[in-house]
């Protein structure tokens, strides 16, 4: 089965907003086995949305269109739909309860325009949208499908998980995801270079600011087996690099860890702002080992909230690594945790120096047998920096978990 997707949105088109759903429909398909011949993204435009359909229709099996259903005037993708089938719009009671009982639900009175979502070309199915009021579009026409779905993300990937993919029947392409951080994919590359000439499996390298994912395909006539022979090759030569698996979070295997031994965690951010505080307890469960935390930005903040010692600020500064293993202890000593885990840094792009410059980053790590600490020297900007800093934090509480390590000074970029 092939496929095509249409992103649709002049906001799309300008770069306003990143084209998220096209990637993540293009991974799914791949991965239950549909061939996405073309993607493109296109205005906000009748005759250019319907131009697109038809051209998409006449090609291939699947087409998925993501973006204008919604109740303003610049969501055109239903009189598209219509115009290109040739096909009336249809007014559906039903439809439009179900509209009117969302937003009764939030509180709020439907307008007159959001009638026009109850609209659908004639013999269409309407998609629920659990997420929001835009219902999606479905149709069959000669043998092909047709999928049109809102633009916002979550409300998509819920669609295309609930209505989409279940009623696909491609076969499934053996992959597999490996996700690293904490090497680069330079080192990566050099590691496992053997392993890329095989022509039984596909490696593709995907780095980001925080780590590489290995993304382990099988070519057309593949096998689970082969797949699972080079990922427990990789697994071997990579080792600790690699923390998990496709769609898995860091702070998703640190929690998860943390849960399994029955143990706690307490968090003192500095440069980090809180960014580790969210990660942990973005996970569902996440009061079960993560007691608290403070963001002790200020040096007033380190000396009143954590107990750092007066003289461990003036000797060695809010950026050193006594102060990071003070805050690690002192957060989890006022917390009665088995683990402290600190940040303090120099985000930028200002307040570097000579001997500190902007980038370096202490991460302090406590817990009941001893402190250490970790030095990093991250470039790039600003909320980079913030972000690559909370990486390095949970990677150092995962290697504590799952290997005992935790004496690490060294830096890192």
């Amino acid at each position: 089965m092939r496929a095509e997707i249409i992103a649709i949105g002049n906001e799309v088109l300008r770069g306003q907003i990143a084209d998220t759903n096209s990637a993540f429909l293009a991974r799914r398909l791949s991965q239950v086995g549909v061939e996405v011949a073309r993607m493109i993204t296109i205005e906000d435009s009748l005759e250019i949305i319907t131009h697109e359909i038809k051209g998409a229709l006449s090609r291939s099996d699947l087409v998925i269109t993501t973006g204008g259903l919604g109740p303003t005037s610049d969501d055109l993708t239903r009189q598209a739909l219509a115009k290109a089938l040739g096909r009336p719009l249809i007014f559906v009671e039903d439809l439009w309860g179900q509209i009117e009982e969302r937003l009764s639900q939030r509180g709020v009175a439907p307008f007159p325009e959001n009638r026009s979502q109850a609209y659908l070309p004639q013999g269409a199915e309407g998609v629920p949208n659990p997420l929001g009021t835009a219902p999606g579009i479905h149709l069959k026409i000669e043998g092909k499908i047709l999928f049109s779905l809102p633009g916002v993300p979550q409300e998509m990937r819920s669609m295309a998980e609930k209505f989409l993919l279940p009623q696909l029947k491609g076969k499934p392409i053996p992959h597999c995801v490996l996700r690293t951080t904490g090497i680069s994919e330079s080192e990566i590359y050099q590691r496992i270079k053997s392993l890329t000439g095989s022509h039984q499996v596909k490696i593709a390298f995907l780095p980001s600011p925080l780590g590489v994912d290995l993304g382990i395909e099988a070519p057309a006539k593949g096998t689970s087996q082969e797949i699972s022979q080079v990922v427990e090759r990789i697994e071997e030569i990579l080792g600790e690099a690699i923390y998990g698996g496709e769609g898995e979070g860091l702070e998703e295997v640190v929690g998860r860890l943390l849960a399994q031994r029955e143990e706690t965690l307490a968090v003192a951010e500095s440069c980090t702002g809180g960014l580790i505080c969210d990660r942990l307890t973005d996970i569902s469960g996440s009061s079960r080992y993560f007691e608290r935390g403070v963001i002790s930005y200020s040096n007033q903040a380190k000396l009143e909230l954590l107990g750092v010692p007066p003289e461990t600020i003036r000797e060695h500064g809010a950026v050193s690594p006594q102060t990071a293993i003070a805050m690690a202890e002192g957060i989890r000593e006022i917390s009665d945790t088995d683990y402290g885990l600190s940040v303090t840094g120099i985000a930028g792009p200002t307040g570097g120096s000579r001997e500190k410059p902007v980038g370096l980053c202490f991460i302090g790590f406590a817990h009941r047998g001893g402190s250490s600490y970790q030095r990093y020297l991250f470039a790039g900007p600003r909320r980079l920096n913030k972000e690559r800093a909370a990486q390095a934090a949970l990677n150092m509480v995962r290697l504590f978990l799952c290997l005992g390590i935790s004496k690490i000074s060294e830096t890192r970029g």
